[in-house]
């Protein structure tokens, strides 16, 4: 009942906080909707976490994590990050909360981590203090080390029984890697919330397979991909009601075309698609806990938009 509550007030909070924003109606087949610019002066923001007490912490790729406070507000950026190497499209990747973090103040990010030989994806688990990070500790780092400023991969997901995915790139220059296993390019890789490898991972009886693989033949993870590709970026399942006609239905934002792509599931099979303009770069998707579509768009003055169902 408590943990209801909390995140009955945290909808109420980010419904009364963001109200005043700047809106555009925008007509949709199941449901007309508002859409609403919630922060500015993003520099290419990257991830986005819904904290308890109404806050919102996001990523911007040139190695930079703040507090999107109620108001629309920025904070400054937090200080206590390991070293990020920012080239091309790497640098500040994903962030996500832990399982936890109400008992334990505990997030996980990923960014291009430099080394020996180049960079490449890794992912740290931190205390959140105030402003600060502390107890940053590497849990995985992608191998090999390599020089390429292309496909990172870098989304995070932790499912019901605890485990970490993280989606990893091929880095562009390195695409016959995804299909070989004695590397993590173009690979997903799952692993315990300390960094340790499940013991039911698929691969760990099989000595010419690195333990952690999930699975591999990838090429830049952030989405889902199709032909035409829309470069898609950010995906999430819309689980609430608060839009008619969306619940259960795949969110995928669009990269190249500045659309949010609505995906309604039949089984394992798409039964219908409609594409949303958008007008931006779509970086992330993630539900928020009052029921909108959160939006970053990925450019130099970047935003965090919010799309809700229409008042009228």
């Amino acid at each position: 009942m408590k943990k209801s509550l909390s995140f009955s007030l945290l909808a109420a909070t980010l419904s009364l906080a963001l109200s005043s924003a700047s809106a555009q109606d925008i007509n949709t087949e199941k449901a007309k909707l508002t859409l609403d610019k919630v922060a500015s002066g993003l520099e290419h923001p990257w991830g986005l976490a819904f904290l308890p007490d109404g806050r919102m912490l996001v990523t911007e790729r040139p190695g930079r994590i703040r507090y999107i406070n109620q108001d629309g507000s920025l904070s400054e950026p937090l200080t206590g990050l390991p070293a990020v190497e920012v080239a091309g499209q790497g640098g500040l990747l994903d962030v996500l909360l832990h399982p936890d973090f109400a008992q334990n103040q505990q997030i996980f990010i990923s960014y291009n981590e430099p080394g020996a030989g180049g960079s490449s994806t890794a992912v740290a688990r931190a205390t959140l203090r105030d402003n600060t990070l502390t107890d940053v500790t590497v849990i995985f780092s992608a191998a090999p080390k390599f020089q390429s400023r292309h496909h990172f991969g870098g989304r995070l997901v932790i499912t019901d029984d605890r485990h970490l995915f993280i989606t990893l790139g091929d880095r562009g220059q390195r695409r016959q890697d995804a299909q070989t296993f004695d590397n993590h390019h173009g690979k997903v890789v799952r692993l315990n919330l300390d960094g340790s490898v499940p013991a039911d991972n698929p691969y760990v009886k099989d000595d010419k397979v690195l333990d952690d693989i999930w699975s591999y033949g990838h090429r830049n993870i952030q989405g889902h991909y199709w032909v035409p590709s829309i470069a898609p970026s950010g995906m999430t399942f819309y689980l609430d009601d608060a839009i008619p006609g969306w619940q259960n239905n795949l969110l995928v934002g669009s990269l190249r075309f500045g659309q949010l792509v609505r995906l309604e599931l039949d089984g394992e099979k798409v039964s219908h698609e409609e594409r949303i303009m958008i007008g931006q770069r779509i970086r992330d998707v993630r539900q928020g806990p009052d029921g909108a579509v959160y939006l970053l768009t990925d450019q130099a003055d970047g935003q965090l938009l919010r799309l809700r169902a229409a008042s009228n």
